[in-house]
């Protein structure tokens, strides 16, 4: 066998070698570089949590339009008029709600290319779009509405 694949198994250990040679040159590299690494990837923590502080928390793009989406989800097996009644509750609290303009329903889903009768979307339009603070007020002020109205309203799961 040596005679007819003696060629391959010495490149073979040969390359063998040389990259067990470079991986433990590497890695004594890198353990004696331990300390500067956890600087550099300390430093990156840091950045991070300013980066957290610097941008706003509620952040609304400039191609925003006063839109907020709800979606909410049904057990598998619930029927379209389940669906509906859910679609109809989510739409009285929203019109309840001031700072809304509007409401857009969808009873069923049709995003995965799967029609879905359990996985309804409303969009709702606030009144004035134009200010970030106030569009911020509107969207927890329908979120502590419905949080509030979820168990008194909403059919049993």
């Amino acid at each position: 066998i040596d005679g007819l694949l003696g060629w391959f198994f010495r490149g073979f250990n040969k390359t063998f070698s040389w990259a067990s040679n470079a991986y433990g040159n590497t890695v004594a590299r890198l353990v004696r570089l331990a300390v500067i690494v956890l600087f550099v990837y300390a430093g990156l923590l840091a950045l991070t949590g300013v980066g957290f502080k610097v941008v706003p928390g509620g952040f609304l793009p400039t191609q925003d339009r006063g839109y907020a989406v709800v979606y909410a989800q049904l057990p598998d097996a619930a029927s379209l008029e389940r669906t509906q009644a859910v679609v109809d509750k989510i739409s009285k609290i929203a019109h309840e709600t001031p700072g809304i303009l509007n409401t857009v329903e969808f009873a069923g889903s049709i995003s995965s290319a799967a029609i879905s009768r359990t996985r309804p979307r409303c969009f709702f339009h606030s009144k004035n779009f134009r200010s970030e603070k106030r569009a911020n007020r509107v969207c927890r002020r329908f979120w502590r509405r419905s949080m509030r109205a979820y168990a008194r309203r909403f059919p049993k799961l």
